[in-house]
């Protein structure tokens, strides 16, 4: 499976395509029609390929399965995708999005919160890996303090009573 060359980001008239390949498409709102999505759109539609991939990935590549064999076929497909270089920051991105998801979920427990916090120390110490050759050191220092508040932060809410 060859990856295509261009980096060049998708338009919102693409990902809605996409979208509407995988029976995923949007219903149109009422003063809008079913095909035009604008700039506007992109975000939004984004989010919802983002969610049907990531439910594909887990009906399809279990975390749980023994030996990992699906989810290291699904990596390689990211992989492919991915370059090297830029993985770090997104994995860093792909935990914010968690962390902001778990604090978001209702009702908020100690053990969301300790997840939140365990989701976005994760984060900022691969923020801090990824820039350890950054000209100005302040930046992973940064990213280390980050995450050491967030890990404290993780250990308070897990010493709490729970559910």
């Amino acid at each position: 499976m060859a990856r295509a060359s261009a980096r060049k980001p998708a338009s919102a008239q693409a990902i809605f395509h996409a979208l509407k390949a995988l029976g995923a498409a949007p219903q149109p709102g009422p003063n809008r029609r079913a095909d035009s999505p604008t700039p506007r759109d992109t975000l939004p539609l984004l989010g919802i390929l983002l969610a049907k991939a990531e439910t594909e990935a887990l009906h399809r590549a279990p975390a749980s399965q023994d030996p990992p064999t699906a989810l290291t076929r699904l990596l390689a497909g990211y992989q492919a995708q991915a370059p090297s270089a830029g993985r770090l920051p997104l994995l860093a991105h792909r935990l914010h999005r968690t962390a902001l998801e778990a604090a978001l979920e209702h009702p908020a427990t100690p053990l969301t919160e300790a997840a939140q916090h365990a989701a976005r120390a994760a984060a900022h110490l691969l923020q801090a890996h990824h820039h350890l050759n950054h000209p100005d050191p302040t930046t992973s220092r940064t990213h280390l303090h980050q995450a050491q508040h967030h890990l404290t932060q993780a250990q308070k809410a897990l010493s709490r009573p729970h559910p």
